[in-house]
């Protein structure tokens, strides 16, 4: 029997970065985060996606400061976002942090690369990885503790997948 996964999105944040290779363990993670900020069949939530190779940071950060529709919160959902400029993100994430919109933004990224100069693997780069910590949360997939929450989120992604079919 799996375990559920020590991994989540806190549900007051504001700014929460996923990396990782596996896009069912980032899907899980987000679909968790929105059961637990609306349980229930109600729309508490708007659900705004993007994927960053067609969007910039500004039309997340635009998206995040909108006004929810029928909804008592906002969710941004950035996928691929590792796509974007350093400098960009951590304009990004300064201004969530400035003006607290009634948003979280979630980034999906792909997994922490080596730079030259940085001493662990980053996302974007040390200075961006840096103010995204502050900011908000990392969840990096490839912790200790992430093998097993893999394994759950793959049989998740077949059972959800196979109440749609049925």
């Amino acid at each position: 029997v799996g375990r559920r996964p020590e991994l989540k999105i806190p549900p007051d944040a504001v700014l929460c970065t996923i990396c990782g290779s596996d896009p069912s363990v980032q899907r899980m993670l987000v679909d968790q985060f929105l059961r637990e900020v609306a349980p229930g069949e109600g729309a508490e939530f708007d659900v705004v996606e993007l994927d960053a190779r067609e969007s910039r940071p500004q039309e997340a950060l635009s998206a995040a400061l909108e006004v929810p529709f029928f909804a008592k919160r906002k969710v941004v959902v950035v996928k691929d976002a590792q796509h974007w400029q350093g400098k960009e993100v951590r304009r990004l994430a300064q201004s969530l942090h400035s003006t607290k919109p009634k948003a979280t933004v979630i980034l999906l990224c792909g997994e922490k690369r080596k730079v030259p100069g940085a001493r662990e693997p980053v996302i974007f780069d040390p200075e961006t990885d840096s103010i995204l910590s502050q900011v908000g949360k990392v969840l990096d997939l490839r912790s200790p503790t992430v093998t097993q929450a893999q394994s759950w989120a793959r049989r998740y992604a077949k059972a959800v997948s196979y109440t749609h079919l049925t």
